[in-house]
């Protein structure tokens, strides 16, 4: 009987990374450094996330007897079938000169983070699962299997409901008030936080960086919670912006699709933006329900790894 084979899921997000693997005995989950696909580039990102990879392989490879059955990891920023077919090409090249030589026989599999999150939510079946992080971008499944998606265009062409998106918002606010508008909470809050406090300060932050102006949108919500009306208005408008999109996909699935929606993601934590996303999908899809996902993304990454292994190997049944 062969031995039991090695899996590892990667949930590869743009802040940190989460690895689990399972050799039929013994499950371990790490959390380490992030990586996103179109920020860093596949060769960093590679480079970035082997250094993980051999890290937990080698807590499970005490003996010769045991291979890898699969690796599969969900990355962010891997919207397409180009970014993802290189990122593997980086990897495998990687492996093929690895300290574990495990490693270069691996079957591995790149998908976007938003699909394994996907698997996680429904295990396998039919839903919509919409990601809100840096940008915002929803996969669903239909009952025929087909996937389907909306948004994840970047900040350029999309990025609705994102925090790159929350952050271009309060960066605009703040510019309205120092042209005479309306004064906000938002405003003091970025004089405060951010030392933008004239209008040179303004035209000097550093929006050419996604990340940087990402990291104004807790400001929005924190200013929203305190009843400021323009943050308010900010966080409606973004979430009646993803609503909107999920409307589109689910106008495409019709009938095909399990009317559920989950949704995960930095900005998906409970509080204000949350209700709001919550009430614009429910207006614009009055006939669907909010679910919880059932599993954390880095478990549906798991599962697709499985899916790897060769018909012949042995494979422990999961739980």
């Amino acid at each position: 009987m062969p031995a039991p084979l090695l899996f590892l899921g990667l949930d590869v997000g743009s802040t940190h990374t989460r690895v689990l693997t399972d050799d039929g005995s013994h499950r371990q989950l790490r959390v380490g450094s992030g990586a996103h696909l179109q920020r860093d580039g596949a060769p960093d990102t590679a480079e970035r996330l082997l250094h993980q990879i051999e890290e937990a392989v080698q807590t499970h490879l005490v003996a010769p007897v045991r291979s890898l059955g699969g690796i599969c990891l969900g990355v962010a920023g891997a919207t397409g079938f180009e970014e993802q077919h290189l990122l593997r090409a980086e990897l495998q090249q990687r492996f093929a000169t690895s300290r574990l030589p495990a490693l270069a026989a691996a079957p591995l599999a790149v998908e976007h983070d938003a699909t394994v999150a996907l698997e996680a939510a429904f295990a396998g079946e039919s839903g919509v699962l919409m990601v809100v992080g840096l940008d915002a971008i929803a996969y669903g499944r239909t009952h025929d299997g087909d996937l389907l998606r909306v948004g994840g265009w970047g900040p350029l062409l999309g990025g609705e409901g994102g925090s790159y998106a929350l952050g271009v918002a309060a960066l605009r606010t703040l510019a309205a008030s120092m042209d005479g508008g309306p004064p906000s909470l938002l405003s003091v809050l970025l004089a405060e936080r951010h030392g933008l406090l004239t209008q040179a300060d303004l035209t000097g932050y550093p929006t050419h960086s996604a990340a940087e102006v990402a990291r104004l949108a807790p400001l929005v919500t924190e200013a929203a919670e305190k009843g400021d009306w323009v943050a308010t208005s900010i966080l409606k408008q973004q979430a009646n912006a993803l609503a909107k999109q999920i409307g589109w996909l689910a106008a495409r699935a019709g009938d095909g699709i399990e009317k559920r929606i989950a949704f995960t993601g930095p900005l998906s934590a409970p509080g204000y933006y949350r209700e709001c996303i919550a009430e614009a999908l429910l207006r614009h899809l009055p006939r669907w329900r909010i679910a919880r996902p059932q599993a954390e993304p880095v478990e549906g990454a798991l599962r697709l790894a499985r899916r790897l292994a060769p018909d012949d190997a042995q494979v422990v049944a999961e739980e």
